[in-house]
């Protein structure tokens, strides 16, 4: 799985923020930049749609009128060697 980290170093909770293949379709598909992920990240309300795991963070806040919904998962960047947030999923959705 290929990341991207951003020109920005962009950080969630004290860990450096990475990108999957997916979440750079999302955030191309909703013109977001990487400091509008960290946004809902760090001010959007939890989601309770769905039970996910202790490393997993799933956050959902209005963002240009829609109501977005970022997944990150806790884990290692291997290129790096450092703990990092993996976004997993950007897309919108319901209210949580």
């Amino acid at each position: 799985m290929d990341e991207f980290r951003g020109p920005s170093d962009s950080q969630f909770l004290g860990l450096p923020v990475f990108l999957s293949d997916t979440a750079i379709d999302g955030l191309i598909r909703w013109r977001m930049s990487l400091h509008d992920v960290v946004y809902i990240l760090e001010g959007g309300v939890d989601s309770n749609n769905a039970a996910r795991t202790s490393d997993t963070v799933e956050r959902c806040a209005t963002f240009r009128k829609r109501w977005m919904k970022v997944v990150a998962v806790r884990s290692f960047h291997y290129d790096t060697r450092e703990e990092c947030w993996l976004i997993i999923h950007i897309d919108e959705t319901g209210h949580p």
